[in-house]
């Protein structure tokens, strides 16, 4: 098991009423002032970039606002700056002291703390994760991170009476099997390291097109985005996953 300590105790917690700051959305909705995002209730003022509104003059001598969004990005001791124009157009000029290389398209790495699941973070604000790290699993299965790309972020017995499983990452069998494919048996037990990425390996009892006495893969989901919109499967909806241990609270997976 590996240790991690980025979750509170939720007991801890204070009520929080849905629909304010912190709180989960009601229906995507939120009070005045704040925004839904990753399904928790944000202020507004969060965001990536500010924009302006400049009057300029045609030749006919009429006035005009001209709309623009600035999205400027440090990296490496040099400043690039992108400018999107209400036509579409865009332009970047570098600035700062040692003339580093201009870019007009800057994607930053995922900021922990915006409720947002960025590929190189294992959790970020679900149930009380506070420093995208997770506790008690060595990765996440909705986006494999931290594992290498030969490893697959697979479902763990830790221990069996009780039973207890985490998530760790395990070397991926040669050839994966994808979305609803049997049989992920592997000595006798579902494995998810059979399964592609963002894959779990679940027996037919829980799947309806799933032979019988096999194991077939179906889709993990996060259980705080809409449960309708991530299931292959329309007769599958996201469920929560049983048995893991805590630090991965937001985790579901596709099924009957």
């Amino acid at each position: 098991m590996l240790l991690g300590g980025c979750f509170s105790d939720p007991t801890s917690q204070n009520e929080c009423s849905p629909g304010m700051e912190g709180c989960m959305c009601v229906e995507l909705q939120c009070e005045q002032g704040l925004t839904c995002m990753g399904g928790m209730c944000i202020p507004e003022a969060v965001g990536t970039g500010s924009t302006t509104s400049t009057p300029t003059t045609d030749p006919t001598g009429v006035t005009t606002n001209d709309t623009s969004t600035t999205a400027a990005t440090t990296n490496s001791g040099s400043t690039s700056s992108t400018t999107t124009s209400v036509d579409g157009s865009s332009t970047g000029e570098p600035t700062g002291a040692s003339g580093g290389e201009s870019s007009s398209s800057t994607t930053a790495a995922g900021v922990c703390g915006d409720f947002n699941l960025d590929d190189d973070e294992e959790c970020d604000q679900d149930n009380f994760c506070t420093d995208c790290e997770l506790d008690n699993h060595g990765c996440n299965p909705l986006n494999n991170h931290p594992c290498p790309d030969d490893r697959k972020c697979s479902f763990t017995v830790v221990s069996t009476d009780p039973f207890e499983a985490n998530y760790t990452c395990v070397l991926r069998e040669e050839m994966p099997l994808g979305v609803d494919e049997a049989d992920c048996f592997v000595d006798g037990d579902a494995a998810d390291q059979a399964c592609e990425d963002g894959l779990g390996c679940l027996n037919a009892s829980t799947l309806d097109n799933c032979p019988d006495g096999q194991a077939c893969c179906t889709e993990y989901c996060n259980l705080e985005l809409p449960k309708e919109m991530q299931c292959t499967n329309p007769a599958y909806t996201c469920e929560h996953e049983d048995f893991v241990l805590p630090g991965l609270e937001m985790l579901g997976i596709c099924r009957l």
